[in-house]
């Protein structure tokens, strides 16, 4: 297709480089398989955002000449900090890690929970409308995407999607009403009401509904009574093309990215505790590496045996990632314990499987991510509390390294590469604009 004839999507994120972390791989790596599809993407995302990582390596993921529209916000957080004597960039977990300590930050707490509805970015919400207002008058755009959280985002798409007749597609990376933190904010009736009122209407004025497993697609299914499509999270082939580097020489075990206290398995370290009690070989040869922010109670709970098999490092550039993972002997990967854990294929899970090495993730059995993992043949899933299924799997796995075992991975994994998985997000747009002039409103 001429480049003439390519269709426009304006893709608003909140998230966009230099921001860090794993919210901005979706939109980034959709922008940057999208002109294979027929479709030219234009970014809408904030100026001045207020980012928990940052990663400046990921400005070279952004294809040439595309075209990014900003708009100011007004974010609440450095007025919070300052407040709370906080000094370091605010997450989503940010109020209620703080709520129980001292008077100011219960305030805040209530205040975020209640006056910033549906999350702390609402303050983009009037910027940003004005900006593409003025923009959608001068330039021609076939669809909208936007992808959420924040879910504000949403509500500026809703805004100006109905102004200008556009067709407009809903992303959910998580659920919004659903999420595991929501019950745990101080809301009063209203503000739940209001929060469950602009859920229902997002998902139902959008024309096409996405989000990422299909545990997430039956709960929004089940909130708008309409079909929800899954496009899930995937891997770049393109970090994977390099030569690939042998294992580690130490029987590595790896967790890539944030580690918080919602994912502190216990079993974990006491297993591996146990193991390296009885087995000298193994506690002599084990190396533990934690890349990422990791949560201080995970850190107190590690066995003092463990201590000097530990290693942290805060954080690294998304580029080394594929590397680090193509070496380890073990990647571990814990799930949230919580009311819908079994709705979360985090988006590295699919970095560990292209990497092509075994898997352990600790968490629910039959969920998404175990039902991944165990039609690939790329590892274990092992429940919350089954350490001894657990233990079993560690000295598996010990034995396959001393012995020199070939990990005998998935070659099926290719339905999750991010071209293939962008060319279903065209297909999906394509239902909506069959041609460049036509915008079509049905719902699917």
């Amino acid at each position: 297709m001429s480049a003439e004839r390519k269709k426009r999507v304006l893709l608003i994120t909140y998230y966009w480089p230099p921001a860090g972390g794993s919210g901005v791989q979706r939109p980034i790596k959709f922008t940057k398989y999208l002109r294979e599809f027929g479709w030219e993407p234009i970014i809408f995302t904030v100026s001045n955002g207020e980012y928990p990582l940052r990663d400046q390596t990921l400005i070279g993921d952004i294809p040439e000449h595309i075209q990014v529209v900003t708009a100011p916000t007004r974010e609440p957080y450095a007025l919070f900090r300052a407040l709370t004597g906080n000094k370091q960039p605010v997450n989503a977990n940010f109020f209620h890690n703080r709520q129980k300590k001292g008077l100011v930050s219960r305030l805040l707490f209530w205040v975020r929970s209640n006056l910033f509805i549906p999350d702390a970015r609402i303050g983009w919400l009037i910027p940003a409308t004005r900006r593409l207002n003025t923009f959608l008058q001068q330039k021609k755009i076939d669809a909208i995407i936007s992808t959420g959280p924040p879910h504000t985002v949403h509500l500026i798409a809703s805004k100006v999607s109905k102004k200008f007749s556009i067709p407009w597609l809903a992303d959910f990376r998580d659920p919004w009403t659903g999420i595991d933190y929501f019950d745990k904010l101080a809301l009063t009736a209203a503000a739940r009401r209001l929060h469950q009122r602009l859920e229902y209407r997002i998902l139902t004025q959008a024309d096409s509904v996405i989000t990422v497993s299909p545990f997430l697609q039956k709960m929004l299914e089940g909130i708008s009574h309409r079909k929800v499509h899954v496009i899930t999270n995937g891997f770049d082939e393109e970090n994977f093309l390099h030569k690939r580097p042998a294992p580690d020489a130490r029987f590595t075990i790896v967790h890539m990215g944030m580690l918080g206290g919602a994912r502190d398995h216990r079993i974990f370290w006491q297993a591996l505790a146990a193991f390296a009690q009885q087995d000298k070989a193994f506690h002599e040869t084990l190396e533990i590496r934690l890349y990422g922010k990791v949560d201080a109670t995970i850190l107190e709970s590690i066995p003092p045996i463990l201590t000097g098999n530990t290693y942290l490092e805060q954080y690294v550039p998304h580029i080394a990632v594929p590397k680090i993972l193509q070496r380890a002997q073990l990647l571990y990967l814990p799930i949230h314990d919580c009311a819908i854990d079994a709705g979360f294929l985090p988006g590295k899970l699919f970095e560990y499987l292209a990497a092509r090495r075994p898997i352990l993730s600790i968490g629910p059995v039959h969920g998404d991510t175990a039902n991944v993992i165990r039609s690939l043949k790329a590892g274990k899933t092992v429940g919350y509390t089954d350490q001894d299924a657990l233990l079993h799997y560690f000295r598996e796995r010990f034995l396959a390294f001393q012995q020199h075992e070939p990990f005998e991975a998935s070659s099926s994994i290719a339905q999750f590469s991010r071209r293939n998985l962008t060319a279903a997000l065209a297909e999906l747009l394509n239902t909506h604009v069959p041609t460049p002039s036509a915008h079509g409103n049905n719902k699917s």
